[in-house]
């Protein structure tokens, strides 16, 4: 049986625990995602230090084509349901991101 969705929104704003047994599927899907793995290692080859060799020029990676954030995001079922879940909550949204800040503490990944 499912509340409604104001239910759950005040549910999840009194119990941190629920919020992130419903959250951290998503949160994890989301990082897995082929969109949101492409755009990290596109990050990681623009930030591979560069060499004035033209050897080292020669056999630099090239970055990956890769999408506006936006359409990257807008293209996420998990981020959309994240959304969906946060609404207009600021509490639950502050939640959710403390929930990632501390994933990346104890894992050190996204």
């Amino acid at each position: 049986h499912t509340l409604p969705r104001s239910v759950q929104l005040q549910v999840w704003e009194v119990n941190n625990q629920l919020l992130r047994r419903h959250a951290l599927p998503h949160l994890r899907a989301f990082t897995q995602e082929t969109a949101t793995t492409l755009h990290v290692l596109d990050l990681e080859v623009n930030l591979a230090p560069l060499s004035s060799s033209s050897a080292d020029a020669a056999s630099a990676p090239r970055p990956l084509p890769s999408l506006p954030r936006r359409s990257l995001r807008a293209g996420s079922p998990n981020l959309q349901k994240l959304l969906s879940m946060v609404s207009q909550s600021r509490q639950l949204y502050q939640s959710i991101v403390s929930f990632i800040r501390l994933h990346y503490a104890e894992k050190g990944d996204p």
